[in-house]
């Protein structure tokens, strides 16, 4: 399981993973380095955490990388990962009236939802989380 406050990945693996990628986007301040690698970490761990194959005592590679992934992310736009639900952005269609203040809100029917979705991490631990679902096996009789 991954903590929620020891990080996996220091600073200096994760400015040698982004480099070698030419990723832009990651700051130059090791204390802002930390806090995008905790906060990247922290939501990898609210999402994974309970949903691990096996237990490890040191996280794989995979793992490290799906840190440094989710940190950079989080250091191009802080929050961007955990962010609140917020009902407002619903909203998908709006008019306005000249007369006696008009106005006509519509909103998304579908199911709000707070799953983000980042393919390359999802990529990187295939193999290693079960999915959502439920999990139960189904037996022919």
């Amino acid at each position: 399981m991954l903590s929620l406050t020891d990080p996996i990945v220091t600073p200096t693996q994760a400015s040698s993973y982004i480099a070698a990628r030419g990723y832009a986007g990651w700051p130059a301040d090791e204390a802002l380095q930390e806090a995008a690698i905790l906060r990247g970490q922290t939501w990898l761990a609210v999402t994974y955490n309970g949903r691990w194959l096996e237990e490890w005592e040191d996280a794989p590679e995979a793992v490290e990388f799906a840190v440094i992934e989710a940190a950079l992310r989080e250091a191009r736009e802080p929050g961007i990962l955990g962010a609140d639900y917020d009902p407002s952005k619903r909203v998908t269609a709006e008019s306005k009236g000249a007369g006696p203040l008009q106005k006509s809100v519509t909103y998304s029917d579908r199911p709000a939802s707070r799953l983000v979705s980042v393919p390359i991490i999802e990529g990187l631990l295939r193999g290693l989380v079960r999915g959502m679902g439920a999990n139960f096996a189904v037996v022919r009789g």
